[in-house]
């Protein structure tokens, strides 16, 4: 009786220990919010955001707050689409956008002191299809923007997201 007790008890621990542990997906880890929060001239914060979700789709919105009492002035753009993780690499696809109208005449561009924002519902959808990308920092905490090929003389790689909630 005692050996059979013995028996089992060695084929459970061994059973056990056998167990694969699950890793947890990258895409489980991209899962929530993230942020990317900077002041402009000191005239207004620019307020951009993506949520992950772990079906490999996301929103963005890209949007003003005033720099005090961080009340939305309003829109430049906002976005769904698709993303895919190849290691540290986050490829964003969008498949659906909204933008300002740059038709408009009274848009003005983003480096005057004074850009035009709009209400979310002033919106145009925007067909221009987009894909960017970002690294990764090994902890899933960062994301950093890589510039396009072939894009060194216009482009720096300066936009960080930072995650802020997990689902």
């Amino acid at each position: 009786m005692k050996a059979r007790i013995l028996i089992s008890l060695i084929s459970l621990t061994v059973f056990f220990s056998c167990q694969e542990i699950e890793e947890v997906s990258p895409y489980a880890k991209m899962e929530g919010r993230w942020e990317q929060i900077f002041d402009v001239n000191g005239l207004y914060e620019g307020y951009h955001i993506f949520e992950f979700k772990k079906d490999g789709t996301y929103i963005g919105e890209m949007s003003a707050r005033t720099l005090d009492t961080k009340e939305l002035i309003g829109y430049r753009g906002i976005e769904e689409g698709l993303y895919e993780i190849n290691e540290n690499k986050i490829t964003l696809t969008r498949t659906k956008a909204f933008s300002r109208d740059v038709n408009d005449p009274s848009f003005v561009d983003d480096n005057s002191p004074f850009p035009t924002f709009v209400p979310k519902d002033a919106l145009i959808p925007d067909n221009w299809p987009q894909e960017i990308a970002y690294w990764i920092a090994d902890d899933f905490s960062e994301l950093r923007f890589i510039c396009p090929e072939n894009s060194a003389d216009y482009c720096v790689e300066f936009t960080t997201y930072v995650k802020v909630t997990n689902p």
